[in-house]
């Protein structure tokens, strides 16, 4: 038997609806994002100013029904900022943070894009760095070069 509603949306439905889901969602900011869809796949295009904006577009149609897929070709251009406030900017997150240690990271900023280096104690410090950095207003690229230090490499003595 089957019910109605069992069939696979349209593509052109599940445009709208994610086009709708867009429209309501107040960290993604209206004509910015331009969305394209071919058998249940959905393209996300266009600029926005944050990437918390960028993430929040995926993370609004992702759950859709008729939705198989995302991909997110949405770029991030911030409004300019100088390299040294970036930096600074990130450095500052990185102190007021308790559970990351400030100086065993660096931070190197130049046109928007960051890149970290340094050594960390967990997976989730060298996440919490990299959404950091992400965070500092100016920011269009993160590449996180940090490495998280390994329990094995501590050798203890008595």
């Amino acid at each position: 038997m089957k019910l109605p509603g069992d069939g696979e949306l349209r593509d052109t439905e599940i445009a709208r609806a994610v086009v709708n889901a867009l429209d309501w969602n107040a960290s993604v900011p209206r004509g910015h994002v331009k969305v394209v869809v071919a058998h249940g796949w959905v393209n996300l295009e266009g600029t926005v100013r944050f990437h918390y904006e960028r993430v929040a577009a995926e993370y609004a149609v992702r759950g859709l029904i008729g939705v198989k897929g995302v991909t997110n070709l949405i770029s991030v251009k911030p409004p300019q900022t100088s390299p040294k406030d970036i930096k600074h900017k990130i450095e500052q997150a990185f102190e007021r943070a308790a559970d990351l240690d400030a100086e065993m990271i660096s931070v190197e900023a130049k046109d928007g894009k960051v890149i970290l280096r340094g050594t960390v104690d967990s997976w989730a410090e060298r996440e919490r760095a990299e959404l950091a950095a992400w965070a500092a207003p100016g920011v269009s690229h993160v590449e996180n070069e940090i490495l998280v230090a390994s329990n094995q490499d501590i050798v203890m003595s008595l």
